[in-house]
C-alpha cells in the first residue's frame, strides 16, 4: 500500500475493546473453535482510521483494506464501501438506514451500534454478512423481505423490538435481544447456541426447539415458571434473577438440566449438586404429603369469614309480617353475599391409598367426578342450597362412593341436606362441625334422605331411628316436590 500522508490517514491498529464489553457473547467462542470473525476484529490489517476527513474513501495500490474504522464521524448516513470491505465500524454516528450496504460482496463484520436505526431493511443482505451489531438504536421492525442466510452473530439490544422471526435467520449462533419491549418469546433455532433477552417484560416464555442451546439469560423480566427451562436439555449456563420464581428456582434448575455448570454468572461446585437436588426432593415431598397444611389453613380461615358475614338489619314496624319479610330479605341478602364470597376460596384435594378423596374448598367444577375413588370426604366445601357447588357434590354421587363425610360445609337446615337424596349407596355418614347436628331429628333425617344408610359418626342406625325418619319427614319431602311440580321447578331443573 503506497504511502499517505498521516494528516489524511494511517493504518492503526483496530482498537476493539468497547465492541467486546458491549457484546460480551461474542467474546467467547462459541463453536469450540477459533473464530476468524473475532479474530480479525482484535488483531485486524490493513485497517483505515478517519481523521477529520469527509466519508470519501481513496484507495491507492493494489493493497486492500479489510477494516475500515468510521467511528464517531458524525455521519448520518453510510458512504459508499469498497467491495474488499470484511469489517465495518460506523459506531456512534447518526445513520438512520443500512441500505447503502445492500448486495455488498465481502462484508462479514458490521458493527452500526449507538446510531440512529429504526428498521433493519437491505434491498439486498450484503452476501457474506455474518456478524451484525445493531445495539443502542431506535430498532421497531425487521424487515421480512430479508434473510439473513450466513448471519450467525446478532445484537440488538437497547432497542424497541417486540417480536422476533427466527426463520430469518436460520443459521444464527448467538443472539443478544437484551433491554428491548418483548412480553412474550417464542424460542425455535436449532442451530442457537446462546440467547440474551433479560432486561424485558417478559411474563410468557416458549421453547420449541433449542437443541443446541447452552447459554441462556432471562434475568431481570416477569416470568413465574422455572419448568419452562426443562426442554433445553443441553444449557451449561444460566441467569434468572430478578424474575418471578418460586423460592429455590436455582434448585430445581440444577436438578432438571444436568448439564448446567453456571447459575446466575456462579459456577455450581459438585458439593452443591446435591444439596439442590436434596431441596427439590424436599419440596416434592411436600406438596405430595396428604394434608399440605398450609392451604388448608388458609381455606379454614376463608370459611370462618364466611360464618362471620353479616349484613345491616332492615327497619320495620311492629306489624309481624313486616318484621318477617324484612327478616327474610335479610336472610336472601347474607346468602346471596355468602355465595360469592364463597367463590373466592381456593379448591385443592387429596387421594390416599385406599381410594379416598378429600377435597377441600370451593368445589367450582365437574373435575373431581372424573376421578375415581371410593370414599368421599368434603371438608370445608361451602355447600349452600341454591348453589352450583350442591350440583357438582351431587354429581360426585355418580361415583357409588359407600362412605361420606361432611366436615364444616355450613350445614345448618333441612333442605340443605336434601342433596344427601343423590348418594344412594353411601352406607356410613360422617358430619363434624356442621350446626344441622344439633337438630334434635338429625340421625332420623339423615336415614330417611339416605335409605342405604347404616351407620353415623360410628354408631348403627336404629330400626326406631328409621321409623321416626318415615314419620316426620316423608309428608315433608311430599310437600317439596310438589311445589316443585307447582312452579315448574321440577322440569326446569331436568332441561338445565
Amino acid at each position: 500500500m503506497s504511502q499517505l500522508p498521516p494528516e489524511k490517514f494511517a493504518p492503526s491498529m483496530l482498537g476493539s475493546n468497547v465492541v467486546m464489553k458491549e457484546n460480551p457473547f461474542i467474546v467467547d467462542d462459541i463453536s469450540g473453535k477459533q473464530n476468524k470473525i473475532l479474530n480479525s476484529i482484535k488483531t485486524p490489517t490493513n485497517c483505515l482510521v478517519y481523521r477529520n476527513q469527509p466519508p470519501t474513501i481513496h484507495i491507492i495500490g493494489s493493497e486492500y483494506p479489510a477494516v475500515l474504522n468510521i467511528n464517531q464521524r458524525d455521519l448520518s448516513a453510510i458512504p459508499a464501501i469498497p467491495d474488499s470491505i470484511r469489517i465495518l465500524l460506523i459506531r456512534e454516528n447518526a445513520v438512520k438506514s443500512l441500505r447503502p450496504l445492500s448486495g455488498h460482496p465481502s462484508l462479514e463484520v458490521l458493527d452500526a451500534s449507538q446510531n440512529l436505526i429504526e428498521r433493519v431493511e437491505f434491498d439486498v443482505v450484503p452476501l457474506q454478512i455474518r456478524a451484525l451489531l445493531l445495539a443502542s438504536n431506535a430498532i421497531s421492525k425487521i424487515s421480512t423481505n430479508c434473510m439473513f442466510d450466513f448471519l450467525e452473530v446478532l445484537n440488538l439490544s437497547g432497542n424497541r423490538l417486540t417480536e422476533f422471526d427466527f426463520y430469518q435467520f436460520p443459521f444464527l449462533k448467538s443472539l443478544n435481544l437484551s433491554c428491548n419491549s418483548f412480553i412474550r418469546f417464542e424460542l425455535y433455532s436449532p442451530t442457537l447456541l446462546e440467547l440474551s433477552i433479560q432486561n424485558n417484560s417478559l411474563s410468557e416464555f416458549i421453547v420449541v426447539n433449542a437443541e443446541s442451546l447452552t447459554h441462556l439469560d432471562i434475568s431481570n423480566n416477569y416470568l413465574t415458571d422455572i419448568s419452562i427451562i426443562e426442554k433445553v436439555q443441553t444449557l451449561t449456563h444460566l441467569t434468572g434473577i430478578g424474575n418471578k420464581f418460586q423460592d429455590n428456582w436455582a434448585s430445581f434448575a440444577v436438578h432438571a438440566i444436568p448439564s448446567i455448570e453456571y447459575i446466575n454468572g456462579r459456577k455450581i461446585k459438585e458439593g452443591e449438586r446435591a444439596i439442590h437436588r436434596d431441596r427439590v426432593a424436599k419440596f416434592i415431598k411436600s406438596t405430595q404429603a396428604p394434608h399440605p397444611h398450609k392451604k388448608i389453613s388458609k381455606i379454614r380461615n376463608m370459611m370462618r369469614q364466611l360464618k362471620d358475614i353479616t349484613v345491616q338489619s332492615i327497619e320495620t314496624t311492629e306489624d309481624i309480617e313486616d318484621i318477617w319479610i324484612a327478616r327474610s330479605k335479610e336472610k336472601g341478602s347474607r346468602m346471596l353475599l355468602v355465595e360469592t364470597q364463597s367463590k373466592q376460596i381456593p379448591c385443592i384435594s387429596t387421594t390416599d391409598d385406599e381410594g379416598c378423596l378429600t377435597i377441600y374448598g370451593a368445589l367450582l367444577n365437574d373435575d373431581y367426578s372424573k376421578q375415581e375413588f371410593r370414599t368421599l370426604k368434603l371438608q370445608f366445601v361451602p355447600i349452600l342450597p341454591g348453589s352450583e357447588v350442591v350440583q357438582y357434590v351431587m354429581n360426585l354421587a355418580q361415583k357409588n362412593p359407600s362412605m361420606l363425610t361432611l366436615d364444616h360445609n355450613m350445614l345448618s337446615s333441612v333442605s340443605d341436606m336434601l342433596f344427601l337424596t343423590a348418594f344412594e349407596t353411601v352406607e356410613v355418614l360422617r358430619v363434624e362441625g356442621n350446626p344441622i347436628m344439633r337438630f334434635s331429628l338429625f340421625r332420623p333425617l339423615m336415614s330417611y334422605l339416605m335409605p342405604s344408610l347404616q351407620v353415623i359418626n360410628g354408631m348403627a342406625i336404629t330400626t326406631a331411628e328409621k321409623m321416626s325418619g318415615i314419620d316426620h319427614f316423608q309428608n315433608l319431602l311430599r310437600v317439596t316436590r310438589g311445589i316443585y311440580i307447582e312452579t315448574g321447578l321440577e322440569d326446569m331443573m331436568d332441561q338445565e
